[in-house]
């Protein structure tokens, strides 16, 4: 089939095509030239054969025949001279084709370009996430995207609030939360770890929870992303607890939270990423040790977009391959 069948070159005019040095075509205001015509046309010339071009374009003569009168009416010139037993180019058909070969040419080529460009990773990357996810898993490898992917410069923007992909100029962006229904655009990349603690005053001053309801006595710390609905979930033995819990702060941020509980003030269900030197130096302890936390999801999302260029792709698959390695390597 015809490579151009369904592109259109609108024609806002009048507009004058010149073909020849004294000679000029007006299009005017709704008349359509389609590249499909144009291509037709300069299949036709390439052989001076409504037969042969037919096979080439996989249409039948005819219909070619139809299509090149079509262009000439359009143009308002004749581009062939046919006879019974040969077909020519006119003075200004020849001129035409010349022309119209070359931008078929350029179009060509442009496409090639483009083509071979858009499987190579390149360009300014924009990517948004979570400040602590940001820090802990994306930060220790951008080295080695950026050796593995040298054409790609990253604009890397820290934030826990609502990203805007228009406003923001996002290419991709991270976020950790509940994600029930995937829809188009979202990703999901790997779950975080979470574990319950609180400081030894604390417990101290208000006692140890022995089960997942006792929460409801106590004063909690709650990421307001992670558990929009004040709701943590914990599993036993095949069991499972959906606790709903009071806050006495909310944070968007796994730090203040943790901050928070360190200085006395509550329980809080965090990252284990983030309090793995303060269980080790026992400013937090572990609270419900024998029941498990529902983990965190990390998710990437993109513009709704049907095409994700291969920086964003190249990079989102990076931080996947190498996410688990770093939290082994935290952890140890």
């Amino acid at each position: 089939m015809n490579r151009y069948n369904k592109h259109t070159i609108p024609i806002i005019g009048p507009y004058y095509a010149r073909l020849s040095k004294h000679i000029y075509c007006i299009y005017n205001y709704n008349t359509d030239i389609r590249l499909e015509l144009i291509s037709s046309f300069v299949s036709v010339a390439d052989h001076l054969s409504f037969s042969t071009a037919a096979k080439e374009l996989n249409v039948t003569p005819s219909n070619l025949s139809r299509q090149v009168r079509e262009l000439e009416s359009s143009l308002g010139i004749q581009l062939l001279a046919r006879t019974t037993r040969r077909l020519a180019l006119t003075e200004l058909g020849q001129q035409f084709y010349g022309r119209c070969r070359t931008g078929l040419s350029e179009i060509d080529r442009a496409e090639q370009i483009v083509t071979k460009l858009g499987d190579i990773p390149q360009g300014l990357l924009h990517v948004s996430a979570p400040v602590t996810f940001g820090q802990a898993y994306i930060a220790p490898v951008l080295a080695g995207y950026l050796e593995k992917y040298p054409k790609v410069d990253i604009e890397l923007n820290l934030n826990d609030g609502h990203v805007d992909f228009f406003a923001d100029r996002v290419d991709v962006a991270f976020r950790i939360g509940e994600f029930t229904n995937l829809q188009k655009g979202v990703e999901p990349i790997a779950p975080i770890e979470r574990i319950l603690v609180a400081s030894p005053e604390y417990i101290n001053n208000y006692g140890m929870p022995e089960t997942p309801s006792d929460l409801g006595y106590h004063l909690c710390l709650i990421h307001n992303v992670v558990s929009p609905n004040n709701t943590w979930t914990f599993y036993k033995a095949g069991n499972k607890e959906v606790i709903k819990v009071d806050g006495k702060v909310y944070a968007n941020n796994f730090i203040p939270l943790r901050e928070t509980a360190i200085g006395g003030k509550g329980i809080a269900l965090l990252a284990t990423i983030t309090v793995i030197e303060e269980l080790k130096n026992r400013k937090l302890i572990q609270v419900l040790r024998n029941w498990q936390v529902a983990p965190a999801n990390v998710f990437a999302t993109y513009p709704p977009f049907d095409y994700i260029p291969p920086k964003s792709s190249t990079f989102v698959e990076y931080i996947r391959d190498n996410f688990l390695q770093l939290a082994i390597e935290e952890s140890m």
